[in-house]
C-alpha cells in the first residue's frame, strides 16, 4: 500500500478514536446524569409523601400542633421541590440525550469498519471523516437544544 495512503488511514483512525471517546464519554456523563434526576424524583417524591401522610396521621393526637405544622411544612417544601426542579422531566431528557449520543457512537463504528476495510480512496475517506465530523457536531447542538428546551 502508498505510504501516503497508509498515513493517511492512520490518521482518519485515529480521529475516529478520539471521536468513539468523546461519544462515549456524552453517553456516560448524560446517562449518569439521567440516573442521578431519577433518583432525586423517587427521593423527594417518596419524602413529600411520607411527610404529608405522617403529618394528616399526626392531626388526630392532642398536642402535636408543632409536628404537623413541621411536617406540612416539610411536605409542601419537597413538593415545591419537585415541582421547581421537575427532575422526571430532566431526567427524561437526558435519557433521550445519551441514546441520541448511542446512536450516533454505533454510526461512528460503521462508518470505522467501511473505512478500515473498502477501498476507498484518500478523498472518500476524508469525505466519511468529514460527515461524521459533520454529524457530531449537529448531534452536540441538537443535544444541547434538547437539554435547554422547556426548563
Amino acid at each position: 500500500m502508498d505510504p501516503l495512503k497508509q498515513a493517511l488511514k492512520q490518521a482518519v483512525i485515529t480521529r475516529y478514536e478520539g471521536m468513539v471517546r468523546d461519544l462515549k464519554k456524552g453517553y456516560d456523563e448524560n446517562l449518569l446524569a439521567a440516573n442521578w434526576w431519577g433518583k432525586l424524583h423517587i427521593v423527594l417524591g417518596i419524602s413529600a409523601a411520607l411527610s404529608s401522610s405522617a403529618g394528616a396521621v399526626f392531626t388526630f393526637f392532642d398536642g402535636s400542633k408543632i409536628l404537623v405544622v413541621s411536617l406540612a411544612l416539610l411536605s409542601t417544601l419537597l413538593a415545591s421541590g419537585l415541582t421547581f426542579l421537575n427532575p422526571s422531566n430532566r431526567e427524561g431528557k437526558r435519557r433521550s440525550t445519551a441514546l441520541l449520543f448511542l446512536i450516533e457512537l454505533n454510526r461512528l463504528e460503521d462508518a470505522k469498519l467501511i473505512t478500515n476495510y473498502s477501498s476507498l480512496s484518500e478523498v472518500e475517506i476524508l469525505q466519511k471523516l468529514q460527515e461524521m465530523s459533520s454529524r457530531i457536531e449537529n448531534l452536540v447542538k441538537e443535544s444541547s437544544r434538547v437539554l435547554i428546551s422547556n426548563l
